[in-house]
Formats: structure tokens, sequence, C-alpha cells
């Protein structure tokens, strides 16, 4: 076999037993001998080299397995020894591996040598076995006559758990054994391979080579066949061959003429098999009519009739006792239920009577702390109005000016519970306040370049690619594309990868190099977030007003309204730098809820007004004076302002929700998309200096946003059949994974504003890679087997970007638990 990586391979291994780590321990270990290479239809041939050290794959946790078992087996590097001594092994098996049965749809078998086997004798038995065997196995005799397939049904050990024999039985239904020769098995495709390892005393599993059959070998058959059905099991085979679900009287006649309804069938099996029914009915028959016959005469003799009235009587006698004591038992069973009842009825109404009575003493009670506390507030209303008759005398002796304004005080304390002397008092109070300055000088930001109608959009793709060099950030031209078409199909969107790549800068620079950078605004996340005041402000209860907060955001997202309605064209983009350093659900929950409403449409208009997005920043309801200077309460979120947010995954953020996946767009930023030679050899025909080059206009970006209704058949009939094979539901990959109408929505809506800047296989590569894969959340050995599965399609399909990244995780999954982690890099 040549060199290659056990961990990414799979095996079939025989399992050697043994206690644990020490006499207190309470884990049982063991060994695992690997044989035959699964994937790869090979057998191991050198042991020692393969699987140091020696020759086999160490059990952490066996679980139940025992000697003899054969199992599959995917090793792991066991990272902590590194072949450091001759009892510590290079590769282990952090989990139980699964045990094969003869359900297992496997190419391979084993092929026990038993000298004295013979198909045809009664004994389903062999005993003394050299060595075990597999769930479905083949045995050659001393005349080099090979049998099978046979299907092991028991392993008997003796009372030192050894091997002892091995029960066996024809594999099918059928209980056919065939015999084959070595030039029958070539013919059929088997072919043999043997696995021997070079230090036998090591352990008893290994101390006899292990012959194989490598092939088609649980559908072989031959010439030369072993009838091995039991006598009690001819007549069920025979009324299933014939397809018979009912057995009426003419079925055994039928039974009976088997024999000369198949007189012309060339297989002997079934004419020896139908033979031998015909006697055993016809036996049955004679021995049904003897006896009908004998009990007839005896119940015409007097003995007889007297019998059968005894037995009558005793019936009838039995029935009734049997009558009457349920009946009794039935009367008991009702008591005992009307006495359990009784006495619940009871308990419920002393609880009741208890709970009303401390119910009546709280009542007291708090009527009695109210008394209290009327008794303490008219006690303070009079030190405050002797207070203020005080101040109103010093002030009237030493400024007279003050001395209406402390009548005015006088007066309002008169009135605590706000009768119609006191409103005018407060409206005129509040006249002489100065009006609210909040907001009151708020414009649209100017572009940072001047702004024209384009009309190719890869040559916009070819300048961005340029301005990003122009700021030393290299990144390949699809890349680019990808940004720019994920700005136009989701109003969210979020950039993860390793950090140091560059995913803030990409953003600031895409913002830039639109022409509309200052209309950016960036925002560092902070850990404490924990709902969405902190980014968009908060209703000051104290003053009675509405305070923005430090982010800014609230302000933005003013600036972007008044510009849209009053015809601007900018482009307002948000970065919340480190998005998932607090739970995003709680700090941007407003936002998450209404940005996925609505979708620009290909006019430049919007499906449907805004009035389902609207940002609300406080209840006007909590305003002191609703008559007076209003305050704006909510914003609106027009097509002309998007949100991007860079994640990493460590010990200090916050694993994202799938409500927040099913809602954004996620771009992977990987090393591929990293490149100053792509960008040399792409774009070197771009000569316009950065004082020349234009910036685009948000309605003309509009413009060239696409709907999910607009993606070309020819796209989707390259993304449904990898969604077929998530929707596919076996035994082998479990039940099937379907995704929610919005990812289905947000991927037609990314394929069709990917027409004309990416090719249809790499824009489905892009759309699968950043709308599938981080929805895809599970784990097990069918859920492992359906990635496999689909890593597969996409490599043969030349999805090299999403295979790639199927690819990472599957390898990484034995370092996560099992888990296949999408977010792990």
């Amino acid at each position: 076999m040549p060199d290659v990586d056990p961990t990414r391979e799979e095996y079939l291994a025989v399992v050697s037993e043994w206690s644990g780590y020490g006499h207190q321990s309470a884990s049982l270990v063991g060994n695992a001998y690997p044989l035959f290479c699964l994937t790869r239809n090979e057998v191991v041939e050198r042991p020692l080299e393969q699987f140091p050290n020696p020759g086999y794959i160490f059990l952490v946790n066996r679980g139940e397995l025992t000697s003899w078992d054969f199992v599959r087996i995917r090793p792991g590097l066991n990272k902590k020894y590194k072949n450091s001594s001759l009892r510590e092994c290079y590769y282990i098996s952090m989990a139980v591996p699964q045990v094969i049965d003869a359900s297992a749809d496997l190419a391979v078998a084993t092929l026990l040598e038993v000298a004295n086997f013979d198909p045809l004798s009664s004994s389903n038995l062999i005993r003394n076995p050299p060595q075990g065997v597999m769930p479905i196995f083949f045995v050659r005799n001393v005349q080099q006559r090979i049998y099978g397939p046979l299907q092991r049904t028991q392993l008997i050990r003796n009372r030192m758990d050894a091997l002892e024999a091995i029960q066996w039985e024809p594999h099918g239904e059928e209980g056919i054994v065939y015999e084959f020769s070595l030039e029958d098995l070539n013919r059929l495709g088997i072919h043999f391979c043997t696995y021997e390892h070079p230090e036998r005393e090591l352990n008893q599993v290994v101390e006899q080579p292990f012959t194989l059959l490598v092939g088609p070998v649980l559908h072989a058959t031959s010439a030369k066949a072993f009838d091995r059905i039991p006598d009690m099991q001819l007549a069920e085979w025979y009324l299933r061959w014939r397809d018979v679900l009912e057995v009426p009287e003419e079925i055994l006649k039928t039974l009976r003429l088997a024999p000369d309804y198949l007189q012309d069938t060339p297989s002997s099996i079934i004419r020896q098999r139908c033979r031998r029914l015909a006697n055993l009915f016809g036996n049955l028959d004679v021995l049904q009519t003897e006896r009908r016959h004998a009990a007839r005469r005896y119940l015409e003799t007097e003995e007889g009739k007297a019998t059968l009235e005894q037995q009558l009587a005793i019936e009838v006698t039995r029935r009734a006792q049997s009558l009457e004591d349920e009946v009794k038992k039935r009367r008991l069973e009702l008591a005992a239920e009307q006495q359990r009842l009784s006495e619940q009825m009871a308990d419920l109404e002393a609880g009741r009577k208890r709970l009303e009575e401390e119910w009546q003493q709280e009542l007291k009670q708090y009527e009695e702390k109210r008394e209290q506390q009327r008794d303490l507030i008219r006690q303070l209303e009079d030190q405050i109005r002797q207070g203020v008759d005080h101040l109103a005398g010093q002030v009237r002796e030493q400024v007279p000016l003050l001395a209406a304004l402390a009548s005015g005080m006088r007066a309002t304390l008169a009135l605590p519970t706000g009768r119609d002397g006191l409103m005018p008092m407060l409206k005129e109070s509040k006249a002489l306040r100065p009006a609210p300055t909040l907001w009151s000088e708020v414009k649209p930001v100017p572009p940072t370049r001047e702004l024209e109608c384009m009309r190719d959009e890869n040559a916009l793709i070819d300048q961005l690619v340029t301005e990003l060099a122009d700021s030393q950030l290299y990144f390949t031209r699809d890349f680019i594309a990808n940004l720019f078409i994920s700005l136009k199909a989701n109003p969210l969107n979020l950039i993860t990868g390793p950090p140091g790549y560059g995913k803030s800068s990409v953003v600031a620079a895409l913002a830039r190099a639109l022409g509309h950078g200052n209309a950016m605004l960036e925002i560092a996340v902070r850990r404490s977030w924990s709902d969405d005041r902190y980014l968009l402000g908060f209703f000051d209860s104290f003053h009675g007003r509405y305070d923005p907060g430090p982010t800014g955001l609230a302000t933005r997202l003013l600036q972007a309204q008044y510009d849209w309605e009053m015809g601007g064209d900018g482009v307002y983009l948000v970065v919340l730098d480190e998005f998932n350093l607090a739970a995003p659900e709680y700090y941007f929950s407003q936002l998450l809820q209404i940005l996925p409403r609505i979708t620009p449409g290909g006019n430049g208009t919007t499906n449907g007004e805004v009035a389902g997005r609207s940002v609300r920043l406080f209840d006007p309801a909590a305003l002191h004076d609703p008559q007076g200077s209003p305050q704006r309460h909510e914003l609106l979120l027009y097509p002309n302002t998007f949100f991007w947010g860079t994640i990493n995954y460590d010990e200090t953020t916050e694993r994202l929700s799938p409500r927040l996946l099913d809602r954004t767009g996620m771009i992977f930023l990987t090393a591929s998309d990293v490149s100053r030679a792509s960008f040399d050899a792409g774009l070197a025909s771009v000569e316009d200096s950065p004082d020349q080059r234009k910036g685009l206009r948000a309605h003309q970006l509009l413009e060239w946003t696409r709907t999910a209704d607009q993606c070309p058949d020819e796209l989707w009939d390259r993304m449904d059949p990898l969604l077929q094979i998530l929707r596919r539901q076996t035994d082998t990959v479990g039940s099937g994974l379907d995704l929610s109408p919005r990812v289905i929505e947000n991927i037609k809506r990314y394929l069709a504003n990917s027409v004309g800047l990416l090719t249809p296989v790499r824009a489905v590569d892009f759309a699968f890679q950043q709308k599938i894969l981080p929805v895809l959340r599970g784990r097990g050995t069918k859920y492992a087997a359906r990635i496999t599965s689909l890593r597969d399609h996409l490599a043969q399909n030349g999805f090299e970007r999403s295979a790639r990244h199927v690819s990472d995780a599957i390898a990484q999954a034995d370092l996560n638990f099992g888990d296949i982690d999408f977010f792990a890099y």
C-alpha cells in the first residue's frame, strides 16, 4: 500500500480487549488491529510501519466491545505520545468504533479454514475455530472447496472467554449454501488477499493470518448449491415463493401437488423441497383425519357424552367464578378511588380556607401600611409648604423681583393632585424653555468624489480592485465581485476569517472606492452590550429627552434618511467591528428584525413602502409634555443604508444563533482570496488615476439590483442537486436537512445579482459556501456520511471553494469531538 494518511481513511479492524489503565480504573480499553482499508480496497501490508506501535489502534474507550469483534474505525492522531515507547500508540480512537453486523453492505469477507466442513452436515456449529470471523464469511475445507456465503449467528466462548465455537446459517432468506472453486470466484470478480502480522506472538487475534475475499461477496452464487432450509420452514418458503398471503383449505391441496406442478422446473432444489413438503402434509392430513374420527366415535359413547357434560359444567362454573371475582375487584377499586377523591377534595377545601385566611390577613396589613403612607405624605406636604413659605419670605425681602415666582411655587405645591390651577403654571413654565437642539443641524453627508451613472458593472469591479490595491489591499477579482454582489443582495453582511486578513479594512476601502467614504460609520462593539440602547441610545426620563448615545448610529441613520428623501445618491455603510463580541440577538435585535423586510427592486424603488423598516428610538408617550416641542421618536431605513460586520471565533466571542444566520449573508475571507499576483496579472490594463475615478450613485446601485424571482434557471439547476443531497433520507445518512424559505430566497437573490459578474460555477460556489454552509449543524456518524457525500459531489462538479471548506471542516471533526464546524479555522 502506498504511503497514505490513516486519519483520512476508514478501516476494517479486529478488536483485542483488555481491562483498563490500572486496578482501580473503571475504563475499558483495548486495541484494534486494522486489517483492510475500506476506502481504498487494500489490505494493510505493513502493519508496524503504518500503525506504530505495534500495528494497532489504541481504543481509549472500547465500551462493550470484546475480542474478535470486527469494527469500522477511523483513526485519530495521538499527539500526546508521538511514538515515544513500544507500549504507546501513535493512532487512537476516542469514540467507540462501529461494530459490523450482517446488514452491513461490505465488499469484503473473511475465509475460515475448516478441514472437515461438510455443507450437508446437520450441525450448524464450527467447533474450535482457529480465529474469529466477520458476520458474513466463507469456509474452505481440506479438499480446497470453498463454501458460502455464510452468516455468523453466535460466537460461543468458554469460561476463560476464549473462542470455542461459531454458530452459522446460510446468508439470505433462501437458505442455500454454494460451492466455489478458485476459478469460480475469479470469474465473479472476487480475489484473495492476506493480512499477516510480523509479530504473531503479540496477541491471540493475530496468531493466524487473515485470508480476505474482496469483491461482490454478498451476491456470490454458483451452479452447485446445497439446501439448508429446515423442515419447519418449508411451508413458509413455498407460500412465500408462490406469493400466497392467506392459507385456505385449497392451499393444502396446492402443496400436495407441488412436485407435479414443478416437474418441468430445472432447479433440483425446488423439486426436493416440494417432495418433502408433499410427504409432510400427507402425513399431517392422515393424522388429522384419524384424530377427528377417534374424537367423533368417543363422543358418541355414553362415557364421552358424560365427559362432555362434565367439562361443560366445569367451564360454566369456572367462568361464573371468574366473572364474580372480576366484579368484586372492580367494586373494590371503585370504592378505593372514591375514598381517594374524597380525601383530595377535603385537602383542597382545607387549603382553600387556609389561603383565604392568609389573603385576608395580608390585605389587612396592606390597608394599615397604606394609611401609614398617607400620614407620612401629609406630613411631608406640610413640611414642604412651611419651607416654601419661609423661602418665599426670604426671597421677598432680599430679591423683590422673584416674589412672584415664590408665590407661583407656593400655589403649585398647594395643588399636588394636578387640578385646574396647576396646568397653566406648568405650560407657562415650559413655554419659557429653549427649543431642543438635538439633530436640528443634521444634514446628509456629501460624497467624497464626483458621482456619475455607470453602465458597466464589470468596469466598476475592475475600478474597485484597483482602488483597494492603491490602499495596499490586494484581493482576487472574484472576491471583490463577491463583495459587490453581497452588497446588492443583502442589507446585512458578515465577514469572517482569521485575524489580520483585512476584514474591517476591505469594507472601509469599499466605501471609499464607491465614493462615499465619509458616509461610512465604524462602530466597535463592546462586550458589555446587552440591549439596543447601547447602539441606538435611550430616553432620559429624568430630563425628558432622548439621548442618542456615543456610537453615532442614530444620527447617521437620520442623515441617510434625509439624503434619500431629498433625492440624494449617498450610500451609507455601517461597519460593526467584532460583531459577535457581544450577543447580536440582544443589542442588534430591533435592526435584525426589520432589515430583511424590504428588498431593493430592480428599478431603484422598493417592493412595498418603508413603514416596515422604521427604527423606534423611544415611546413618545414617555414625554412629560406631549404638547411641547416635538422630538423625533423613530427613524426610517431606506435602501441606501447597508450594515456590515466582522466576526471572529475564539474564547471571547459569542456563537451566532440560527436565527441570525438565517437573516444575513456570510462571507468567508481565506488566504486564497488575498493575492497580489492575481491583481497584477488580471488588472494591469486599468490606467485611470485616482483623481479621474468617479463614484457610484445610490439609485444606480439599486437599478443594478435584482430580486430572487429574477434568478436564472441555469444557475438554479446547478444549485438544486446540492440541495437534494441535503434533503435525501436514507438509513446511511439519516433524516434530510431542509433549508428555510428565507435562506432559499437569499440564495436566489445572490445568484440573480451575480449574473455577468461571476461565472455560473463560481457564483454557485460562493452562494453555497456563504448561504448554506453557515446554517448546517449536526453531528454523528450519519451526519458525517452526508457531509462526506456532499464534499465528493462538490469536488466532482468544480465547486472548489465549497469543497475545500467542507474538507477542512471534516478534517478537524476529530479535534472537535465529532462536531463538523464550518466556522473553525
